[in-house]
Parts: C-alpha cells; sequence; structure tokens
C-alpha cells in the first residue's frame, strides 16, 4: 500500500519529467536535423492575403486545409518559428487527443497514445514533402468529436442531423480524409454506449465517406474518385502512408479495444510497473522513430541545393563531392559552384563528367524538377530572355512559388518589361513574407536609368543579347555563342561554351572563339584549356590554333607527351591500360575524352519525364 501511494506521489514527476525530455528531443531533431528552411525551399508555400486567394481554395473539397497549412508553412522561412510550429501542432493535437481518451482508457495510456501520435506527426515532416495538412486534418476532426461530446445532448432528433451536417461541411472544407477520421474516432467513442441513436449516426457518417466523393468526382471536371475518396492520404508514398494511417487509425482502434481493460484483471505491483515503463517506452520509441525517419542523403542533396539558391559556393563544392552522380542535377550544381569560384576552366574533370553536357547545362533533356535551374543558369550568365522563359515554364508547374516569382520579376525589371514586372510585384506583395522584397522592386518600375544603375540588374541587363534570337535547347552552345559576340568578356559565356564544346569533343568550335580568351582577361591559358588545345594540335596537325600572345606551359606539354607515350603503350587495348591512365591523368580532359565521355562509353541515360 506504501508503495502505491509513493508512486502516486512520484508519477505526475516521472511523467513532466519524459514529456520535457520528449519536448527537447523533438525540437532537436526538428531544427538540428531535419531544419524547416529546408521545407520551405523544397515546398515553396506562398501565401497571399485576399479574398482572391481565399475563394481559390474553396473550390474543391479540403481546400480550407491546404490554405490554413500554407498560412502556417510560410513561417518555415523562419528555422526556429518553423520549429515551434511543427512542435504546436503536434503539442495540440496530442493535448485534444488526451483528453478525448482520458476516459475511456485512464490517463497513463491516454498521455501515451497522445504523444505517440505528436511524436508520429512531427517524424512525418522527416520526408520534407509532409505538409501541416495530416497535423490540421486530425486537430479539426478531433476537436470536432470532443466538442460533441462536451455537448452531450439526448435529443436524438437533433444530434443525428447536426452530426451528419458536421460531417459533409467536414468533407467539403477539411477533406474527405478529416470526415474518415471524424467518423472512426467518432464511432469509437460513441458506440460503447450502446445507443440506437449513435449506431444509425455512424452509419450515416460511414455511407457519407463513400457517397460524398462519388458525388463530387461526378460533378468535378478534375477529381476522380480515388482523389475524392482519399483526401490527404497518398497510397503511394508507402512509408509515409503508413505513418500517416497508423496516426490516424491509432487512437480510434485503443479506444475500441478499451472494453478489454475492464475485463483484465492487472496487479498493483504491474500497473505500477507500467507507470515508470510507459515514459520510457516512449522516449525509446521517439528516438528510434526519428533515427530511422531521418534521410541524410535526402537532407544533404536538398542543402546542396539550397546553398546554390543562396551562393554558398564553397559549401556547395564541400557537400556536392559527397552526393551520388546518378542525378545530373549534382554535375550541374557543382559545375556552377567551379565557375562562382573561379575555378571550374581549371578543374571541371577533377570531378565525373560522365553525364557529358548534359550534366553543364539541362536544357537538352528537362524536367519539371531543372525548370529553375535552367533558369539560374542563363540568369547567371545574363541570358535574361532565356532565363525568362524557363522561369515561365517554371510557373506552369509551380504557379505560387516564391522563388519562380521573384525570378520573373527580377527578369522584367531587366527588360523593361515594366507591365509584367509591376503585376507580380502586386502578386507578392500580398505575402506577409515576401511584401518587403517586393516593395524593394517597385522602385524600379517604370525608371530604366535606375534599372541600368543597380549593381545587380544593370550588370545583367549590359551582358544581354540586343537583338531576339530562338533559344536552342537542344543544343545551347548556339545560345552562348550569341552571348559572346555581344560580349565577348561575358566570363562565364565564354568558360561554358569552352567546356562546352570539350565534354562533346568538338574541338573545332573551341577553336573558334578561343580569340575571346583575352578578352575575358586570363593571365595565362586555363589548364583545361592548354589541353584541348594540344589535342586538337595532334588531330588537326595542318591547322595550328592562334591563342595571341598567349603559350601552352611546359608542365603541361610535357604531361601531354607523357600521356601520348602510354597511349601508344595500350593503343591495341586501352581498357587494359586504364588503371594506369587513372592513377596519372584522372583529372584531364584528355582522361575524360577517352574513359568518361558518354560519346566514347556509349553510356545511355534513364531520365524522368
Amino acid at each position: 500500500m506504501n508503495a502505491s501511494l509513493k508512486m502516486k506521489k512520484i508519477r505526475p514527476l516521472i511523467w513532466s519529467l519524459a514529456v520535457i525530455l520528449l519536448g527537447i528531443i523533438s525540437a532537436i531533431f526538428l531544427y538540428k536535423f531535419i531544419n524547416p528552411l529546408l521545407i520551405n525551399f523544397k515546398q515553396q508555400p506562398l501565401f497571399l492575403t485576399g479574398s482572391p486567394f481565399f475563394s481559390s481554395f474553396m473550390e474543391y473539397p479540403g481546400g480550407l486545409t491546404e490554405y490554413l497549412s500554407l498560412f502556417f508553412s510560410q513561417f518555415f522561412v523562419s528555422r526556429v518559428v518553423g520549429t515551434l510550429v511543427i512542435l504546436a501542432f503536434a503539442t495540440a493535437n496530442a493535448v485534444v487527443l488526451y483528453y478525448l481518451a482520458k476516459k475511456h482508457l485512464g490517463q497513463d495510456i491516454s498521455l501515451g497514445l497522445a504523444i505517440s501520435v505528436g511524436i508520429l506527426l512531427t517524424g512525418l515532416h522527416a520526408s520534407y514533402e509532409a505538409t501541416l495538412q495530416t497535423s490540421i486534418v486530425l486537430l479539426i476532426s478531433s476537436l470536432s468529436v470532443f466538442f460533441l461530446q462536451l455537448l452531450n445532448t439526448r435529443k436524438n432528433y437533433f444530434k443525428i442531423p447536426l452530426i451528419v451536417f458536421l460531417g459533409s461541411l467536414m468533407y467539403f472544407y477539411i477533406g474527405a480524409t478529416a470526415l474518415m477520421a471524424f467518423t472512426a474516432l467518432f464511432a469509437a467513442t460513441t458506440l460503447y454506449k450502446k445507443d440506437v441513436s449513435n449506431y444509425l449516426t455512424a452509419l450515416l457518417l460511414i455511407g457519407a465517406c463513400f457517397a460524398l466523393p462519388a458525388y463530387t468526382s461526378a460533378t468535378s471536371a478534375y477529381m476522380g474518385y480515388k482523389e475524392a475518396s482519399l483526401g490527404i492520404l497518398e497510397p503511394t508514398r508507402k512509408p509515409f502512408f503508413f505513418v500517416q494511417l497508423i496516426t490516424f487509425l491509432i487512437s480510434p482502434v485503443l479506444i475500441l479495444l478499451s472494453p478489454l481493460k475492464k475485463k483484465m484483471s492487472i496487479k498493483p505491483l504491474a500497473i505500477n510497473t507500467i507507470h515508470i515503463a510507459l515514459p520510457i517506452l516512449l522516449i525509446a520509441f521517439s528516438t528510434a522513430f526519428y533515427y530511422f525517419s531521418f534521410n541524410k542523403d535526402k537532407k544533404n542533396n536538398l542543402l546542396f541545393h539550397y546553398l546554390a539558391k543562396n551562393k554558398q559556393w564553397a559549401e556547395v563544392i564541400s557537400i556536392g563531392k559527397e552526393l551520388s552522380f546518378n542525378d545530373r542535377k549534382v554535375p550541374f550544381q557543382l559545375n556552377r559552384a567551379y565557375y562562382h569560384q573561379n575555378i571550374l576552366i581549371h578543374k571541371a574533370f577533377q570531378i565525373p563528367q560522365y553525364w557529358g553536357e548534359r550534366g553543364l547545362i539541362l536544357t537538352s533533356h528537362y524536367n519539371s524538377e531543372v525548370l529553375m535551374l535552367c533558369s539560374d543558369l542563363y540568369y547567371d550568365m545574363g541570358h535574361i530572355k532565356a532565363s525568362l522563359h524557363w522561369a515561365y515554364e517554371a510557373q506552369t508547374k509551380f504557379p505560387f512559388s516564391p522563388d519562380v516569382l521573384q525570378r520573373i520579376i527580377l527578369c522584367n525589371l531587366i527588360l523593361n518589361e515594366f507591365n509584367t514586372a509591376e503585376h507580380f510585384i502586386d502578386m507578392l506583395s500580398r505575402s506577409v513574407i515576401y511584401r518587403k522584397w517586393a516593395e524593394q522592386q517597385r522602385k524600379f518600375l517604370n525608371k530604366p536609368q535606375l534599372v541600368s544603375s543597380d549593381s545587380e540588374l544593370g550588370e545583367k541587363q549590359k551582358l544581354t543579347p540586343d537583338e531576339d534570337f530562338f533559344t536552342n535547347q537542344i543544343q545551347p552552345i548556339y545560345d552562348l555563342s550569341m552571348l559572346l559576340k555581344k560580349n565577348p568578356s561575358n566570363k562565364m559565356a565564354f568558360e561554358y561554351y569552352m567546356i562546352y564544346a570539350m565534354l562533346t569533343h568538338d574541338l573545332v568550335k573551341m577553336e573558334k572563339e578561343i580569340h575571346c580568351m583575352g578578352s575575358v582577361g586570363y593571365k595565362k591559358i586555363p589548364i583545361h584549356l592548354e589541353e584541348a588545345i594540344l589535342l586538337f594540335s595532334v588531330l588537326n596537325k595542318e591547322k595550328k590554333i592562334d591563342t595571341g600572345y598567349y603559350t601552352v606551359s611546359q608542365e603541361t606539354s610535357q604531361r601531354f607527351r607523357a600521356y601520348s607515350e602510354l597511349m601508344m603503350k595500350y593503343r591495341s587495348n586501352l581498357k587494359q591500360g586504364e588503371p594506369e591512365f587513372r592513377q596519372g591523368y584522372k583529372d584531364t580532359y584528355w582522361y575524360y575524352i577517352h574513359f568518361v565521355s558518354p560519346i566514347t562509353t556509349k553510356r545511355e541515360f534513364k531520365e524522368k519525364k
């Protein structure tokens, strides 16, 4: 008896310590490992004030949930605030579920259930694609059941239509998943009362789960039955889908099983053990779930592109070398970083360029994932009309992406298309997060001289070709040639032109534009150009490249002679000599030509559409 009293006194302390520790573990997981900034970068949420934006979400079931999710997700631009928002939703769900389940499951099991759901909701964000919609749907559906319990009306003629009407409203505004969660929780918390009206209400709600999606799919040209009936559940994303299912079902299932607890005779010692073990098990569960949910490679890949967006090129190079080169976006960003660190033309072949020109410029084989990357590259080198073209392409896929809208604004300002720029400035100015940036751009409207004098916009304007021409998506080297024609000192266009020619084995094109080398301002010929010049000289003995006052260094010439001797040694079987070539020359253009280039290796690429 004394032991039971003692346990009763220390139980609140044990749970308090456990809850505090779980909060700290969850906060560290979100802030340090997941990083809401990367969720924001991946999802690009944009919330706009005004009735047109709100009305657009009221046109389909679940639109209000998406609207609310965007409102809260916009604050993920802050790492701290984003962490707090996710934790606040997880905590709110845990509190409501605790009070909802308490009278069915008892204090300890209800607390364990509530905390488990909070952990699951937090861990969902490890996918970086999970929005706050799961938390919002569960919170609204459980709150609705909780308030119905408080209402506790005995007038069946009032209760039944009220609950069915509430369920219908929930479907059309919160979504199909909310209706299913509401139905499951309502049934679990009321069926034990053995009231015929509860059985009838539950059956009507279950019927509504099938009838309302059928009505929606029949009257909508854009939503099929599967989409209308599943809501935010995504069966194709299986690990994520299973966690969602567990999150929604664990509470009603445990509540339905609660009568079994009364039939079980549990000794006081066992109860005391549960009081101590449950908080410890929850801590172990949270640690294990967070550990297995976290995908370091996925985070590093997102961080890699996030750093590139923010022009932190040294960090891009550091992380990029650890990523898989099976994704051509990796060499693409590394090539950009190498250029901005002034080492592209010197060290491009130190990284495996087995994507060839496809890893340098992405336009020839593109999909939705690379549209803004194409825009980024052309914006970097001053090909503004091409950058704008790709930004508009991206907008067709991501109409409210802040990054896309900002690029469209900047490009139109550079091109003095002020009416178009103003339209998108007005749009972004309705965002709490991006209003300040949008208003800063407003000062350039109808002031071409101010645009020209701006350090960024004016510099890009100088590099933009005067004449219109169609961008060549399949052979972007022609675009690079036009940029050099406009401005021979465009260093980025020159280096990308040279590397592109080298990657495609087209040294004749390299020779055609090498005269721009003096305009770019090199003190000596970059190493990879020296390697290409020497190879060209061997392949075209009758034609000599005019390098002006530049000369190939003795060191590179000697190295080429040694490479040529190795070529003679293995001329009948280059593959046999590959280890020796790799050991001494893997960072050269020559090694790329003979052993890495997809033209040489006949490598086939399979890419997303």
